[in-house]
């Protein structure tokens, strides 16, 4: 859901959804708005597209038609594998749902069944998280929304949005990269502004700290 910015008056400042207004030029800030929570439990968002990269936890259902002994419900493993009968192990971590079902498909048609119609559907989505710290209403450690690009913006509308105190033109974000501790910051008010190349988007694991103005 991309962070949607609604027109303002001339000095009135950009709304950033969920949290205060960002101010256009520095002046006193408004108090805060508590947001609506996007951290939303797998089991009320719609059925997974088949776009979504299957990982470690995850749990799968898989139905062959007309194949009722090849069915099967299993959570992947730490290796992101499945045992899927006739086939043994079978690695799906990285994979989207439909080159899940290509895979199986593929392997099945080797010798085992002629153009077999494979179906995998997510039954279960592991749990990641992201943290924000700092000036916003409500710090803390929140759960990511499976299936959904989570920007800055709506990360910080998650935790109700910056305090009055909050830094908004330099907020700090910590990620792990190929094992390496990766940081950098981003403008929250060129963002909601539109003058930001992107939205910066959110990754599972990601600390966000939003400092204190006055230093």
């Amino acid at each position: 859901m991309a962070a949607a910015v609604r027109a303002q008056s001339p000095g009135q400042g950009l709304a950033v959804p969920g949290s205060v207004a960002i101010p256009s030029q520095p002046a006193a800030a408004a108090a805060p708005v508590p947001g609506a929570s996007l951290a939303t439990s797998a089991s009320a968002l719609p059925a997974a597209s088949g776009a979504y990269v299957l990982q470690p936890g995850d749990i799968v259902g898989i139905t062959v038609y007309r194949e009722p002994d090849l069915s099967v419900t299993s959570r992947l493993s730490a290796a992101g594998e499945i045992t899927f009968p006739m086939l043994g192990q079978i690695k799906l971590a990285g994979l989207s749902a439909f080159a899940a079902q290509d895979l199986i498909a593929k392997k099945l048609d080797v010798d085992l069944i002629v153009n077999p119609q494979v179906s995998l559907t997510i039954l279960q989505y592991t749990k990641e998280y992201f943290t924000i710290l700092g000036e916003v209403a409500h710090p803390g450690l929140y759960e990511f929304p499976p299936e959904h690009e989570l920007t800055l913006l709506e990360a910080v509308g998650t935790a109700g949005g910056f305090t009055m105190f909050a830094r908004y033109t330099s907020v700090q974000i910590t990620r792990t990269e190929e094992g390496k501790t990766v940081t950098f910051k981003a403008n929250a008010r060129d963002i909601a502004s539109s003058k930001a190349k992107d939205h910066c988007v959110i990754h599972p694991g990601d600390v966000i700290t939003v400092r204190d103005s006055w230093f």
